[in-house]
């Protein structure tokens, strides 16, 4: 794929996601299917969109900067953060707004936020470990005194 096509995916897929759970919780606010009040019911969707967002962005991130990342953790990010975690959130997510208890929502806010957190944990470990050195002096190694700090 031509590196100009991944920027496109790069900006898009973030857009795409929140856009999208943008769109779907302006519907469940306006037109609410179950009882409770519809606002609790607008920050999950909103959250699995920056979910989604933050996982392709990860993703896009390895393909375009972390070209010393291993295949495999490209497709365990793939595979476990969008398919198999992602869309199992979508459909408790989607539960959740059915349901409408308050204290489900207020839960599943939490989780999300837990899990937007390790993501964006996963992205400085995965920077730290297999991002390039772009200094002069070739006997400063950026990432081997980061890496050093972490353990």
């Amino acid at each position: 794929m031509p590196r100009a096509l991944m920027w496109i995916v790069a900006v898009y897929l973030p857009c795409a996601a929140i856009g999208s759970a943008a769109l779907v919780a302006y519907a469940a606010v306006n037109f609410p299917v179950a009882g409770g009040n519809p606002w609790w019911q607008a920050p999950p969707i909103v959250l699995w969109g920056v979910y989604m967002a933050a996982v392709s962005e990860v993703m896009m991130c390895m393909v375009l900067f972390l070209p010393r990342a291993p295949r495999a953790v490209q497709d365990a990010v793939v595979d476990v953060g969008l398919t198999w975690v992602g869309m199992a959130l979508a459909v408790a997510t989607s539960v959740a707004v059915g349901l409408a208890p308050t204290w489900l929502l207020v839960v599943l806010d939490c989780v999300y936020l837990v899990l937007i957190a390790a993501v964006a944990g996963l992205w400085v470990r995965l920077y730290r470990a297999y991002g390039t050195v772009r200094d002069d002096n070739p006997d400063h190694d950026s990432c081997r005194v980061l890496d050093s700090s972490i353990a």
